[in-house]
């Protein structure tokens, strides 16, 4: 898969397939927390401090398995951009986006896509 790519002083609308550590969709009532983590794809791999452990609300999680106009599915979708802080600083810099998503015992599992700002 290409990594996504984006103007610099832009946002993102992620969508992403959670999944559980059986490679099934993850329920909305199996999550207890979402957090964002965008930091720099490398070393040394800089925080983006504004959507760094951000917390994302449990509505970005979708009651059932969406499919896009390319035919790829989805159950999680949101844009974490705040209004005042942009989500990929600096151009031609490629970032990593994480979605960190806890089930209701507190553990976390993780999902990454690589951006490219131009």
């Amino acid at each position: 898969m290409a990594n996504e790519t984006v103007y610099s002083s832009g946002s993102v609308f992620i969508r992403a397939m959670l999944t559980d550590c059986n490679g099934d969709a993850v329920l909305p009532e199996a999550v207890s927390a979402i957090h964002l983590n965008v930091l720099e794809y490398l070393p040394p791999q800089e925080k983006v401090t504004a959507y760094y452990g951000k917390v994302i609300p449990l509505s970005a999680m979708l009651a059932e398995v969406q499919t896009d106009c390319d035919g790829e599915t989805f159950n999680f979708e949101h844009n974490p951009y705040d209004g005042v802080n942009p989500i990929f600083p600096k151009r031609q810099t490629t970032y990593i986006v994480e979605v960190v998503w806890f089930d209701k015992n507190g553990l976390p599992s993780a999902h990454q896509v690589e951006v490219d700002a131009l």
